[in-house]
C-alpha cells in the first residue's frame, strides 16, 4: 500500500482553509503535534505559551511561514496576559470571528474583570 502525504489526508478529511487555530500550550510536545496537524488541514496556527524558542523549533520543522504560524507569549493561568494577546490574536488574522472563537473570546473578556484563575 502506498504512503499518503499526510499533509494531503489531512486537507481532504478536514478542510480547514482559512480558519485560525488557537492552541494554548503550543509550544508543548502534544499541542505542538495539533498544530501542525491544523496547518496540514489548511488552518493559520497560533501557538500560546511561554517559551518562544520551542515555538520557533516547531515552526522551523514545519517549515510554516509567518503568514501561516504565530506565536503569542503568555501564561493562561493569568487573566491579564490573556488580555493582552486577545488583540493581537484578532488584529494578526484580520478579527473576523466565527462560532466557538468567538464565544471563547468573549467569554474570557468578561471574565477578566474577576480576578484570577482559581484551580
Amino acid at each position: 500500500m502506498a504512503q499518503q502525504d499526510p499533509g494531503k489526508f489531512y486537507k481532504e478529511l478536514f478542510d480547514l482553509e482559512s480558519r485560525v487555530a488557537v492552541v494554548i500550550g503550543g509550544t508543548g510536545v502534544l499541542c505542538g503535534e495539533m498544530a501542525w496537524g491544523l496547518l496540514q488541514a489548511g488552518t493559520r496556527v497560533v501557538l500560546i505559551g511561554r517559551n518562544e524558542k520551542k515555538a520557533e523549533r516547531h515552526f522551523q520543522r514545519w517549515g510554516s511561514s509567518a503568514k501561516e504560524a504565530r506565536f503569542f507569549k503568555a501564561d493562561v493561568t493569568k487573566r491579564n496576559q490573556i488580555a493582552q494577546i486577545i488583540p493581537q490574536v484578532l488584529d494578526w488574522y484580520g478579527g473576523n470571528l466565527s462560532g466557538q472563537l468567538y464565544y471563547w473570546l468573549q467569554r474570557e473578556r468578561a471574565a477578566l474583570s474577576q480576578g484570577p484563575i482559581s484551580w
